[in-house]
C-alpha cells in the first residue's frame, strides 16, 4: 500500500489533528516565550582598562603606572597584544585576546592582576575602571534632538529631564548623551608663587580639600528602642565654598593660593542640523526584554 500524507490525513482525522493541535499551541507558546535578539549574544576579545592619575604629567604616567601595568599583564594567559595610551588624566590600555579565549575567564585574570598591581602603584591611585567588549555594548537606538535657540541650556534640559526618564524605561541599561556642550566643572588654578611665599605644600592644600569635602557614614546609635543612624555630611556645593576653605593652621584660605570657578573644557567635535545645535542619545539594553515607550514619553511633556 502506497504512504501518502493525504491519506494518512484522511484514514487518522483524530490523530492528524491532535498532531496540528499541539504544532499551534507550542508555536503560540514559543511566540509569547521565546526572546526576540536583534544579534546573537558574543563577548569580543578586547578588554579595555583605565587607571587614573590626575595632576602628572604624561611622562610620569607611563613611567610610574604605564610599564607597572604593562609589565604585570603580559603574563595574563591568551593576551595577544597590549596597547596603552598615558596622558594627564591617567593611563588607558587595551588588551586583545585570542579570538577562542573564555572571556569570563579573561576577566578574572585581568581582574587578579590589578589587585597584584595596586601594591606597585603610587599612592595617589586609589581606584581602576575595567570595561569588556560584547555585544550588549553596541547601542540599540541612537537618536537625535535638536532646537535653534541657547545650546548649553538644551544640553542641560536633555541631561536633566530626558536622561533621567529614558533610564527609567524596563530594558534600557545605561543611557549615554553626546552633546556638544560639556558639563561645567570645578576648575582650582594654583598659584606657585603664593604657595611658595606662604612656605605651604601643595600636597597639604590637596589633604586639605579631600578631609573636607566628606559625606560618609560614622556608625549608628541605639537607644532602647531608637535607632540613630550618623552621617557626615561635608560636601562642597559650590565653588565659593571651596575658595573660602581654611587650608593651613595660621588662616590661610584657599583662594589667597589659587583661582576657583566653574570652566567648560573645550570640545573636539560638535553636532548640529541645519544650524541647530543639540545632542544625540545612545540606549544601550539590559538583559532583559526589552519594550520601547518613547512616544508616551515624550507625549506627557
Amino acid at each position: 500500500m502506497k504512504l501518502s500524507l493525504p491519506g494518512l490525513s484522511t484514514r487518522h482525522p483524530v490523530t492528524v489533528l491532535m498532531l496540528l493541535s499541539c504544532v499551534f499551541g507550542a508555536g503560540i507558546i514559543a511566540a509569547d516565550r521565546m526572546p526576540l535578539k536583534f544579534l546573537p549574544e558574543m563577548d569580543f576579545p578586547f578588554i579595555n582598562c583605565f587607571i587614573p592619575y590626575p595632576g602628572a604629567t604624561p611622562q610620569q604616567v607611563e613611567r610610574e603606572i604605564a610599564i607597572a601595568a604593562e609589565g604585570e599583564f603580559r603574563t595574563i594567559p591568551g593576551l595577544k597584544r597590549i596597547t596603552s595610551y598615558s596622558n594627564s588624566d591617567g593611563c588607558r590600555l587595551g588588551l586583545r585576546f585570542e579570538d577562542n579565549i573564555n572571556m569570563s575567564t579573561a576577566s578574572a585574570e585581568v581582574r587578579d592582576r590589578m589587585e597584584r598591581l595596586k601594591l606597585n602603584l603610587p599612592e595617589g591611585v586609589d581606584r581602576m575602571f575595567l570595561s569588556r567588549q560584547n555585544i550588549n555594548s553596541i547601542p540599540i537606538m541612537v537618536f537625535g534632538l535638536f532646537r535653534e535657540g541657547d545650546e548649553a541650556e538644551f544640553i542641560h534640559l536633555v541631561r536633566t529631564v530626558a536622561e533621567p526618564r529614558l533610564s527609567r524605561l524596563e530594558g534600557v541599561a545605561e543611557v549615554q548623551i553626546l552633546g556638544s556642550v560639556p558639563e561645567p566643572e570645578v576648575l582650582i588654578e594654583f598659584d606657585q608663587n603664593r604657595l611658595s611665599q606662604n612656605n605651604l605644600p601643595l600636597y597639604e592644600v590637596v589633604s586639605a580639600l579631600q578631609t573636607a569635602n566628606l559625606n560618609l557614614s560614622a556608625g549608628e546609635l541605639v537607644d532602647a528602642d531608637l535607632k540613630y543612624f550618623v552621617r557626615v555630611a561635608g560636601e562642597l556645593r559650590r565653588p565659593e565654598e571651596m575658595a573660602n576653605l581654611v587650608i593651613s593652621p595660621t588662616g590661610l584660605r584657599l583662594k589667597d593660593v589659587a583661582e576657583v570657578g566653574y570652566r567648560t573644557r573645550p570640545m573636539e567635535t560638535h553636532y548640529d542640523i541645519d544650524g541647530k545645535g543639540g545632542a544625540f542619545i545612545l540606549l544601550l539594553r539590559s538583559l532583559r526584554r526589552t519594550r520601547w515607550r518613547l512616544a508616551t514619553m515624550f507625549a506627557r511633556n
